[in-house]
């Protein structure tokens, strides 16, 4: 496997990144995207706040629950989002991730928004965490996969066809949205801090807070540590080969799954997330001060 730096992209700023045919990415912040498509460049400031994966879908991209119009640049209207998330259908809402389960149909994790602070009599507040299964364009609810008072609180999520992986305390797996999950790294271990679920759905890795990254099969086939890999910021699997991809505070590496080294790049600012394209031919890598692009050719680990 061969790995030979493309582009460069100084000054694109966000959290997330995403990867689209021929050469398109997206890369989003809390209230801004900024897009690569069809050879121009698409900035999109945002009146809500976004969160979750980004998905190229023709001349649209979805983050979240957020649908871009990429040939205009404007968020097309859709049903807003907040009263299906929350139990009494409020908008005290704080959305934490988002992705995609099978075509059209939208896992999103969500919590009880904290009111501020203000002088006088307190106001009643309880707090929730909530995982429900949405309709993308309907908001209609589908499935409720958590819901009620103070639970193991889900913050990330990944997904690959109908198999939905969500971390946050521990890791769960969903692969019957009408079934209880299955823990893949229980409860006790510090906080998941980035998550990647593999194409096919057969390959977790998760980061926790401190701690080298863990490798887990929805399957139950595969229970491993990759050494050396503590203060891991940002993870992504290959869709083809055993490869993971590994950001941490002072570069980038890839690794077989069975722990070798394979490829490394170093970063000035920490990484803050990477994407494989469909393919795996590139691998995008955000961190603090822009966005590079890398070819990726040769098989590489089968």
């Amino acid at each position: 496997m061969e790995v030979d730096l493309t582009a460069r992209e100084d000054g694109v700023r966000g959290d997330r990144v995403g990867a689209g045919p021929g050469g398109a990415w997206a890369v989003a912040g809390d209230w801004e995207l900024t897009a690569s498509w069809a050879g121009g460049r698409v900035h999109a400031p945002s009146r809500e706040r976004l969160a979750g994966v980004l998905r190229f879908d023709g001349d649209r991209l979805w983050v979240g629950g957020a649908r871009l119009d990429l040939a205009s640049g404007t968020w097309e209207p859709l049903p807003p989002l907040a009263p299906a998330l929350s139990p009494a259908g409020g908008t005290d809402v704080d959305v934490h991730d988002a992705a995609w389960v099978g075509p059209g149909h939208l896992a999103v994790t969500a919590s009880h928004r904290r009111p501020p602070r203000r002088k006088g009599p307190a106001t009643a507040w309880r707090p929730w965490e909530r995982l429900v299964v949405i309709d993308a364009e309907t908001r209609e609810v589908e499935a409720v996969l958590q819901e009620g008072g103070p639970a193991a609180p889900v913050r990330l999520l990944a997904a690959a066809g109908e198999t939905l992986v969500g971390a946050g305390q521990g890791v769960r797996v969903w692969r019957d949205m009408s079934a209880e999950p299955e823990w893949l790294v229980p409860l006790g271990v510090p906080q998941i801090e980035a998550l990647a679920l593999r194409a096919d759905g057969l390959v977790v890795a998760a980061a926790p807070s401190r701690g080298d990254v863990l490798l887990r099969s929805p399957e139950g086939a595969l229970e491993r540590e990759l050494p050396g890999t503590a203060g891991t910021t940002a993870l992504a699997l290959h869709p083809r080969a055993t490869v993971v991809a590994v950001g941490g505070l002072e570069g980038v590496e890839l690794r077989s799954l069975d722990g070798d080294p394979l490829w490394s790049a170093a970063s000035d600012t920490p990484v803050l997330d990477l994407a494989f394209s469909e393919e795996g031919e590139r691998l995008l890598v955000l961190d603090g001060e822009g966005l590079t692009a890398y070819a990726i050719t040769g098989s590489g680990p089968g």
